[in-house]
This record gives structure tokens, C-alpha cells and sequence, in this order.
């Protein structure tokens, strides 16, 4: 057995029209009832709050992507593809899942139905990567396939955030990251991937693998007093 610690950043929609479906979409708050305040209303805000909404459509499985995978097997080197023109996602997904299965195979008495995921708030991360593959017709492999089995719901994962908050609870992993280890680095966060992606995408990789050594760091202290 094996633990693998992993963390994902999501970008929303980079095609497919979801912005000017959502900009058609959007209308003025409920007390907007004259033309005039209307027309004023969405002139000044429906650009703006069009944005909101394609925004949040990164934590939607269905329309958001995936711009970067970071894990690490154990005490292993941390890994995240950098960014490469002309990558597209379900190709990010293969090469990553295939390379943590190559990676996991020179372990003594380990193969990749073995690799136990751990990651904060990994529910997200393992659902969204499941739906990405769906959606791209990637196969899973087995570790994930055991992370994120409906059939039984005997899911082969851990995830920090309930370990310390509880199942209904929730913890910034910055917060923990701060409290637990001391860890002060002030990079971004999830709502400005997007941003970052777009000028500078080897901030988002590097963010992605910090993400991963927190977790990591974070699971052993609480392994230490199990």
C-alpha cells in the first residue's frame, strides 16, 4: 500500500460558447421593474455578472477543465506536467494517470490498484477528474476506478479536510498549512487560477505542487498521533 497524494486546479469552459450563452442569459435583480432601469441596469453590470457565473463554472465538472495535476507517491519527488501548447485535457489526464501507474510499479509489493488517494477536500478532485474522463471517454485506472467506486462505495481515499474539520465540516488548506507547518507562502488561490493561467501558467503548476506538499506534510502529522 501506498498513499498518493494529489491535487488538481480547474479552469472554466475555454470554448464551446458557455460565455455568451450565460451574457444572454443573465437579467437584472427582481426590483428592476422599469425599462429604462432595466436597460440601464444591464448595460453597467450583465458583462460583469456574466463573468461571475462562467467563473464558477470551474468547479463544474460538466463544462469546467483541467489545467493541472499534481501527485506525489509517498515521500516521492512531487510532479506536475508543465504547461504545453497544444496539450489538450484528455491528453493532460492520460499521460498523468499513466505515468503515476509507471511510477507506482517499482514499489516493492505495490501496483496501481494499491495507491491509496489523499488530498484536501480530495472528493472534489476525484469526482471532477472522473467526470472529465467521462466526458473524454479516458479510461480510469485502477487506483482512481477504487477512489471512486459507486458500486460499493468503499472509496479508497483520504481527505484532509475531514479528517481535521469532520464530514459536514470545512478548513482552507492554507489555514492548516499555516497553523500545522509554519507554512507562510502567500501564493494564489483557487479563484485566481483562472487568471493566472492565462499569463502565467507555470505560477498555476507550481501553485498545484505546493498544494501537494501541504497535504502531504499536513498527513503525516496527523498519521504521527493515530
Amino acid at each position: 500500500m501506498a498513499f498518493l497524494y494529489l491535487d488538481i486546479e480547474t479552469l472554466p469552459p475555454q470554448s464551446g460558447g458557455h460565455f455568451d450563452r450565460i451574457l444572454a442569459n443573465i437579467k437584472p435583480p427582481g426590483q428592476y421593474k422599469k425599462e429604462d432601469s432595466i436597460k440601464a441596469w444591464m448595460a453597467e453590470n450583465a458583462t460583469a455578472a456574466a463573468h461571475e457565473e462562467h467563473a464558477k463554472l470551474a468547479l463544474n465538472g460538466l463544462y469546467g477543465e483541467v489545467c493541472a495535476i499534481g501527485w506525489a507517491i509517498d515521500d516521492g519527488d512531487i510532479f506536475c506536467l508543465p504547461p504545453l501548447e497544444g496539450r489538450s485535457e484528455s491528453t493532460l489526464i492520460q499521460e498523468t494517470f499513466a505515468t503515476i501507474v509507471k511510477a507506482s510499479l517499482p514499489r516493492s509489493g505495490t501496483i496501481d490498484g494499491d495507491l491509496i488517494c489523499v488530498g484536501h477536500n480530495i472528493n472534489f478532485d476525484l469526482q471532477f477528474l472522473f467526470q472529465r474522463a467521462v466526458r473524454h471517454g479516458v479510461r480510469l485506472p485502477r487506483y482512481m476506478a477504487a477512489a471512486v467506486d459507486f458500486k460499493t462505495e468503499r472509496y479508497r481515499s483520504l481527505d484532509t479536510m475531514r479528517m481535521w474539520a469532520g464530514y459536514k465540516g470545512f478548513v482552507k488548506l492554507k489555514d492548516l498549512s499555516r497553523e500545522l507547518l509554519g507554512d507562510l507562502n502567500e501564493d494564489i488561490d483557487g479563484s485566481q487560477v483562472a487568471e493566472a493561467w492565462a499569463s502565467d501558467p507555470l505560477k498555476v503548476v507550481e501553485h498545484c505542487k505546493a498544494d501537494v506538499m501541504r497535504v502531504r506534510e499536513i498527513h503525516k502529522r496527523f498519521i504521527a498521533v493515530l
